[in-house]
């Protein structure tokens, strides 16, 4: 797998505790872990790359025995080829010119705020600090009031790939800022907001085996307290929800996956009792993309249309905690 590119920017108007960083990379170490663990997971059931030319060298063998001519499969091999090229990222941008960087934004998650500004912003949570990985295939950056990713990931042989990127963030609900509840409880119910469109496509070189083009979108939302040394998850604890975006296995097969819209996070409720006096609760969001793409021409696309080469780009408002619920 290749070492993903990584970017940390931190609100300068917010602190970040020593011991919160602390369980924020040992948060990061556990993410990286299960994710080259999956990676090596589904690795392990492919074929390897000699397996790959051995199941490539037979199936022109057989395509040979049932009279299918060198000058037939050659003509077949140069058409799929040509077929895949047209899809490929150089021939749809050649004439393109380059796409300018957007504007540095210093805070780039706390736009769009939702809710009363009221006061100091009773229950809600300030956005403290985000955490960016992308593969070296993609570039990132900040505009327009959102996180950018944009590129092609495209899979040049028969092998299968792995990659992945996204984005982090820490928010924080301080002690003197926690609304009272009749009820004795609390919901947290962040969201994302997204603009631009995917393309999943798969190669069409049946020889080399196997065509695929998948990607996974995970919205992670959990909310803890650092106490003794480590922390203390609040409510159910940390909550996961799996969107496939895209599951394409035929050959030549291709997908637009739209993503302007707002992206809910799962809902936390916790109990009042739960809370310690003097102790900021704090949320962990995470919004991350895994892609596996497997055989010659299988690519997932960020910013493919020639049109107006928009990026895909993503936020998380700053929220309110809900009360009496």
């Amino acid at each position: 797998m290749t070492q993903d590119k990584t970017e940390t920017v931190q609100n300068p108007d917010r602190e970040l505790p020593k011991e919160v960083a602390t369980i924020a990379e040992q948060l990061e170490a556990v993410r990286a872990a299960e994710v080259a663990g999956a990676d090596a997971f589904a690795l392990s059931g492919r074929p390897s790359e000699k397996e790959r030319r051995t199941l490539s060298s037979l199936r022109e063998q057989a395509a040979r025995e049932i009279g299918v001519s060198d000058d037939t499969i050659r003509e077949l091999r140069d058409l799929l080829q040509a077929v895949s090229s047209r899809g490929m990222s150089e021939e749809r941008t050649q004439e393109l010119q380059p796409l300018p960087d957007g504007p540095v934004l210093i805070s780039p998650d706390v736009s769009d705020r939702e809710g009363p500004a009221t006061g100091r912003n009773v229950g809600q949570f300030w956005w403290n600090s985000s955490r960016y990985w992308w593969d070296p295939q993609l570039r990132s950056y900040d505009g327009a009031d959102k996180r950018y990713f944009g590129g092609w990931l495209v899979c040049r042989d028969g092998n299968l790939h792995s990659h992945h990127f996204g984005l982090s963030a820490l928010y924080e609900l301080h002690a003197n800022r926690t609304p009272p509840s009749a009820t004795g409880k609390y919901r947290s119910a962040p969201f994302a907001d997204m603009v631009g469109k995917l393309e999943a496509a798969t190669g069409n070189d049946f020889f080399s085996g196997d065509n695929w083009s998948k990607c996974w979108m995970h919205l992670k939302h959990s909310l803890w307290v650092p106490v003794f040394g480590g922390l203390k998850y609040l409510g159910p604890g940390p909550q996961d929800q799996i969107t496939t975006l895209a599951n394409l296995s035929q050959d030549g097969e291709r997908r637009e996956i739209p993503m302007s819209r707002r992206w809910f996070f799962p809902s936390i409720t916790f109990n009042a009792s739960e809370l310690y006096p003097n102790l900021s609760v704090w949320a962990y969001t995470e919004i991350s993309f895994d892609v596996q793409l497997e055989g010659n021409g299988s690519h997932l696309y960020l910013d493919w249309d020639p049109t107006n080469r928009n990026s895909l780009g993503m936020v998380i408002p700053q929220w309110y905690i809900a009360t009496g619920v």
